[in-house]
């Protein structure tokens, strides 16, 4: 019998968050859905072909391997990456048409020395991120090695957003990046679109007339922004379970590890396969709730490599048996439980318990 744990993905909330994030944007500017880390766990094959279907033109991902699986499941569109390269990364951009996006001169000179055939590429700024990106000084390099490679064209030029959510305040992070980055494009490279708008910044100031590359967002979550958003986003991904053990303890026994829990009264608990090893994290021990019979009840005790365990007894009438629904992220009739209230009780963002959802647990398509 396989675990009951399953994810489930509802490709037709990613389609409404897509339609509602595009509806921002200006005509004609770079829509990038992020779908690197197998689409932040969402299941990278269905639901880039999804944006497909859709009509969706560009996709981003990290690395040559996840861009070149794309290809390999029979994903047409564009594909940036957004890596370094070495001479076999390039070989596979060349040989399945991937559009790297380029963050450094030494990755220019290789794509140079290596790469006969025309070749489409984006160049990545650094505005302050440090990060990946090429640096002020450098740039005046980065246009003489392109003037000298005539079969490199710059199709855009890009900067990624340090505090995205403080998009729009006059004295914020983000607008300083900015006039910095339209100060080198309008030096360099005034001619190419650009891109920068990452979730947040895309809620905030979509009119700009720059691309967006949203990740968190498309897949339902609210990012974090300075003012409130009017943009319905719905969430993607819920993740359910079933009980598969119901045992009484009596008052003062204990449960799982430690024991960090201790009945205060003769209990109900019930036995969820899911644990750390499955991307749910152990700092929830003793603060996770889940959904059962449409009432919230507490999980219980150390979480484990495989399992946890919940206190039913407030939701024993008629009594547990194996089988039932316990929800771990999503909604029910009436209740629900968010992927931002895991996160803020585990100390840590949305993205990390999204993505950190483990191999074991399988994606089942909602179309």
């Amino acid at each position: 019998m396989p675990r009951p744990t399953t994810a489930f993905i509802d490709l037709l909330n990613l389609k409404s968050n897509v339609n509602a994030l595009q509806g921002l944007l200006p005509k004609d500017v770079l829509f990038c859905p992020m779908v690197k880390a197998n689409a932040y766990g969402h299941g990278v094959i269905s639901v880039s072909q999804a944006l497909e279907e859709m009509g969706v033109k560009d996709l981003g991902v990290v690395t040559v391997e996840e861009g070149v699986e794309l290809r390999e499941s029979g994903v047409s569109t564009q594909i940036l990456t957004f890596c370094s390269l070495d001479r076999d990364s390039i070989k596979d951009i060349v040989q399945h048409k991937l559009t790297p996006v380029i963050g450094q001169n030494e990755d220019l000179k290789l794509i140079m020395d290596t790469v006969s055939l025309e070749i489409d590429i984006h160049v990545k700024l650094n505005t302050g991120m440090n990060r990946q990106g090429i640096d002020v000084e450098e740039v005046e390099t980065t246009k003489l090695l392109l003037s000298r490679a005539k079969n490199v064209r710059v199709r855009a030029i890009a900067t990624h957003l340090i505090n995205g959510e403080d998009a729009g305040l006059e004295e914020g992070i983000t607008e300083k990046q900015l006039s910095l980055f339209h100060s080198l494009r309008d030096n360099y490279f005034s001619d190419v679109p650009f891109h920068y708008l990452n979730s947040s910044a895309t809620l905030l100031i979509s009119q700009r007339g720059a691309g967006s590359r949203p990740g968190i967002a498309m897949y339902g979550v609210y990012p974090p922004t300075h003012k409130k958003i009017d943009v319905d986003l719905k969430p993607v991904m819920s993740c359910h379970s079933k009980l598969v053990r119901i045992r009484k303890i009596k008052s003062g026994e204990s449960v799982s590890y430690g024991p960090t829990w201790r009945a205060e009264r003769d209990s109900v608990v019930g036995l969820i396969p899911m644990g750390y090893a499955d991307g749910l994290p152990r700092v929830l021990s003793n603060k996770l709730s889940v959904i059962f019979r449409d009432k919230i009840v507490p999980a219980i005790g150390t979480i484990c490599m495989d399992y946890f365990l919940v206190d039913l007894t407030d939701a024993c009438d008629p009594f547990p048996t194996l089988g039932e629904e316990v929800i771990l992220f999503g909604e029910s009739k009436d209740k629900s439980i968010g992927v931002h209230e895991i996160a803020k009780l585990a100390g840590t963002i949305p993205y990390e318990i999204l993505t950190k959802i483990g191999s074991r647990i399988p994606r089942v398509v909602k179309r």
